[in-house]
């Protein structure tokens, strides 16, 4: 989430973002973006969900890509694009679907 402050957010939205989500966290952006390779890896296993469905069909919808398929990868985007932190690493089935299926997103 601090990637997101100091590389997306407006400068006349910094305070906003900075104070509703530490009050939201209950802790400073600082500490809930700890880069902590546990941290890391724990949070990269919730998305074990996704590759198990992904192991079975080509999209999260099952035969073709509908709003889950959208909602999450536009999300999975959105990490990608305002954080330098490799959230889905190359040889995720995750990534694999995106590629295979030419998705836009």
């Amino acid at each position: 989430m601090l990637d997101i402050y100091e590389n997306a957010v407006a400068p006349s939205s910094e305070e906003n973002f900075c104070t509703t989500r530490e009050k939201r966290l209950g802790m400073s952006l600082e500490e809930f973006s700890d880069r902590n390779e546990s941290r890391l890896k724990a949070f990269r296993r919730k998305f074990e969900p996704v590759r198990s469905v992904l192991k079975e069909t080509p999209y999260l919808a099952r035969g073709e890509p509908l709003y889950g398929d959208c909602d999450f990868f536009g999300t999975r985007k959105h990490m990608e694009l305002c954080s330098s932190l490799t959230i889905i690493i190359e040889d995720d089935p995750i990534i694999k679907m995106v590629r295979e299926h030419e998705l836009p997103f």
